[in-house]
């Protein structure tokens, strides 16, 4: 029986990743999500979401599913397919350099 992301390749034009896309951030659980995408024929876009960061290996999550495929966006644009598409992480007031400032009021 093929797996869910081959069945919704069969059907879908593309498959995007919209954060919390692994549950602890570990490399682990990329490379399970990794074997699934890798053999689609469809762009997959992604975005990290809160989970991606739970244990501070958001990068190695992103090389892993880069390397199957992945194109995560991360403050960027890219159109697909013809089709325009524009990617932040984000949660609560964001990541890095895209939070939120403190919002105390003095």
């Amino acid at each position: 029986m093929p797996g869910l992301f081959a069945q919704i390749a069969k059907q879908a034009d593309m498959l995007l990743m919209c954060g919390d896309i692994v549950d602890y951030g570990l490399p682990e659980e990329a490379v399970v999500i990794a074997k699934e995408i890798s053999n689609l024929r469809i762009p997959v876009l992604a975005v990290l979401g809160n989970h991606e960061y739970e244990s501070g290996k958001q990068e190695a999550v992103v090389r892993i599913l880069s390397e199957a495929g992945a194109l995560f966006l991360d403050g960027d644009a890219r159109e697909v397919l013809g089709i325009g598409f524009a990617g932040v992480k984000g949660f609560c007031g964001g990541f890095g350099e895209r939070a939120l400032g403190p919002w105390a009021r003095k």
